[in-house]
Parts: structure tokens; sequence; C-alpha cells
């Protein structure tokens, strides 16, 4: 039964991940904004686990077929496919903020840097949280029937259903755009979008929102961070939108070993010794981590 649900999750993935590149080869023929960095310039950026239950996996790009489990602080970037089970569910923090997967859920992350967070959702449920999107940033979710640019910080909510194809996409704050063959469809916040079919897909957006508990876990982990206590596997930084961040000397660090390694623009960099860092600043944390 497991190996089934591998495979399954390997072809849906497999098929989402050709849809995306397909949609990112047209992209191309558009010429970039005269300030866009060339792409090889943007720093790549690696989210984490940063809450879990039951069964996570992961695929990396370049064994897209060889699932592990994964647990509490895995780093998650570009290319990776991740997988949690029927129980499962898991949350990962990207810096600018986090996504956070239901059960049985297959999402592949598209593209994941200091500019751009690109998800493609095979299947399942999945809810968004955007923090912070400066100008020149992107936040997208492509799913199989349909291609959503989250326009605002806020909440978000992705739901798709293998059988039949469809997309149901959920604002509760912010404001997200749904790419049709018709033109963009507009969903505010309060408004459930719902998409079906494939080749000619249409939205139909209706009032009002549901919730789970899905929603209710996603909110409880909201209020861990409006709390402000953050905990990283190299970090903790309390009220961190008031704390001065000058300090150079060595701290101890929850769980790691580590220090701060230095000032650079007003911020922080802590590095860990066991090869983690952070980079800290009053509105984001940006996790860069080499896996062996």
């Amino acid at each position: 039964m497991l190996q089934r649900k591998i495979l399954n999750a390997i072809r849906a993935l497999v098929a989402g991940v050709a849809l995306v590149v397909v949609s990112a080869a047209l992209a191309q023929d558009a010429a970039p904004a005269p300030d866009a960095p060339p792409v090889d310039d943007v720093a790549p950026r690696a989210g984490r686990v940063a809450s879990f239950a039951g069964e996570l996996y992961l695929a990396p790009p370049d064994r897209a077929e060889e699932w592990a489990a994964i647990g509490l602080n895995y780093p998650v970037a570009s290319g990776d496919n991740v997988w949690s089970a029927a129980d499962g569910r898991a949350e990962v923090d990207y810096g600018g903020g986090q996504f956070r997967l239901g059960g049985d859920t297959n999402l592949h992350v598209s593209r994941l840097d200091d500019r751009q967070i690109a998800l493609f959702v095979a299947q399942g449920h999945v809810v968004v949280r955007v923090r912070v999107l400066d100008p020149g940033e992107t936040a997208r979710i492509d799913t199989p029937n349909a291609q959503i640019d989250l326009l605002r910080p806020g909440l978000y909510r992705i739901d798709v259903s293998p059988e039949p194809r469809q997309t149901w996409l959920m604002v509760r704050e912010g404001e997200a755009n749904v790419a049709l063959p018709s033109g963009l469809q507009q969903v505010l916040p309060g408004q459930t979008a719902s998409i079906a079919g494939l080749d000619s897909a249409v939205a139909e957006v209706r009032n009002g929102v549901m919730i789970d508990g899905l929603d209710s876990w996603s909110a409880d982990r909201d209020r861990v961070y409006e709390r402000g206590l953050i905990v990283g596997p190299a970090v903790i930084v309390r009220a961190v939108n008031s704390m001065p961040l000058t300090s150079s000397k060595n701290v101890p660090l929850p769980g790691h070993a580590g220090k701060f390694s230095g000032e650079l623009d007003g911020a922080v960099t802590s590095q860990c010794f066991c090869g983690c860092s952070t980079r800290m600043s009053s509105r984001k944390r940006v996790w860069s981590r080499r896996r062996g």
C-alpha cells in the first residue's frame, strides 16, 4: 500500500513538474523587467521543516523516485518534492513565510530564492502564510489546472482534487489572481474560487471560506510566530521586530552550538557549527544550508 502511494505521488509530481517547465519556458519569451537581476544572480534560499506530525517524505530533484523520511529542521530547497502521508502534516518555514501541508499532499518546490517562491501542488491541501512580499518579489502556486499569483502578504489555502481534476483557492487575508484562458480572475479576502477542468478551466468565485482541522492547526502555528517566539536550528529570536541586532559575541544556541558571526547591512548572520546559517533582519529570516 505504501509503495502504491509513493508511485502515485511520483506520477502526479512528474506530470506537474512537466507542466511547470512548459509554463516557465513560455514565460522566458517575455522581456524581463529592466531592473530584474539575471536569474543566476539571485541567491538561492532553503526552507526548513519547522513542525510536523505523522509521516513526512522528501525526494531530491536528482533522485525524484527515492523518497526518504525526513523530520524536524530538515532543509527544503528548490527542486525538492515533499509528500505528507494521510495521517501527516508539516510546516516549512522559508524565511518570508510558511507553507503548511495537510494529509496526503504532494508538493514540488519549483523555485525558492531571495525573489520568488513557487510551489506546485499535485494533490492535497496546502496553507500558505506570506508574511513578507517586497517590491520585485513574487509568490506563485501552480496546480494541474490553475496558476495562482499571491499578490499581497496574507493567508491562502489551496486544495487540489486528483479526480475529477479541480482546484479550490481560499483567500482569508491578502489578494490573489487566477490565470485562466479568458483572463485573470481576482480573488479577494473572504472569497473562495473553484477552478474546474483542464484545457478550458473556468473559475467560480463565491463569498465564504471553510474551516477544518488543518486551518485550526495553521492558526495555532501563526500564534507561535505572532507571540514573537521563533525557534530554528541555529537561533532563537524573541520579539525580533524590536530586538537590536548588533551583537557579535558568541552566544549559546539551543540544540546547536554556534555564534553570531557578524553584522551585514543592519542584520546579523548567525552561523551554526553544524553547517546551517540564518541571516536575520527585522522583517525576514533567510535560511541556507548545504546537505551532504
